[in-house]
């Protein structure tokens, strides 16, 4: 089996918990930027060994910590940015035209999000695509960066990062899955993995009034 692609962030904003219903929230999802790349570190805690008689005699394995996701993108939108960063908009009154913007102040922070994208998989001469549903992220602010054009063009793409952590939610008598922070399916078209991933958010989408 080997990865041969990647597509379709998919954010959900406003990841919210209510204890008494112990129920994990969104916004609606969105598909957003075009993938270039991602990358997700996930660090557990170390495992914990109990030693009788000079030899390990019982073991407490380790258990999911955090992890650190970087995605690369071709673009980072206005729109996008709005969904994964506290931030304002402003207005400027430009040749009597009306311009609006992005504001970024002390106060400007991440905002945290239910994440989906697809990975393109070959399995003996088959394609499939896996959908990545990561339950809880914590954006950073990204940073800035940018190159003049040359005669050549250097196509340069935009880096955003961000804390994986697990879901609020935990185990009941109706599922088994306590605190998820990842969740993978596996799908034979991209359509049916990115139904799959509006699924799962839409399922966990809150009610307006």
């Amino acid at each position: 089996m080997a990865i041969k692609g990647l597509s379709k962030l998919v954010i959900a904003p406003a990841y919210q918990y209510d204890s008494a219903s112990n129920k994990v929230t969104y916004g609606p999802a969105a598909v957003t930027e075009k993938m270039a790349e991602y990358k997700a570190d996930i660090t557990f805690t170390e495992d914990d060994g109990l030693f009788l008689d000079n030899s390990l005699a019982e073991k407490a394995p380790g258990k999911f910590s955090s992890g650190d996701l970087t995605v690369t993108t071709g673009e980072l939108t206005d729109e996008t940015s709005k969904m994964i960063l506290d931030v304002k908009e402003i207005t400027l009154s430009v040749d009597s035209k009306s311009v609006k913007g992005l504001a970024f102040d002390k106060n400007t922070k991440g905002n945290t999000t239910g994440v989906g994208l697809i990975e393109e998989h070959q399995l003996n001469n088959e394609d499939f695509y896996r959908a990545v549903i990561l339950t809880k992220v914590a954006w950073n602010v990204p940073s800035d960066a940018a190159t003049t054009r040359q005669d050549k063009i250097s196509w340069q793409t935009k880096e955003i990062g961000g804390t994986i952590m697990e879901s609020d939610e935990k185990a009941t008598q109706d599922t088994d899955t306590d605190k998820l922070w990842k969740a993978t399916f596996d799908l034979p078209t991209e359509a049916e993995a990115l139904a799959t991933i509006m699924a799962y958010f839409s399922d966990h989408e809150r009610a307006t009034a």
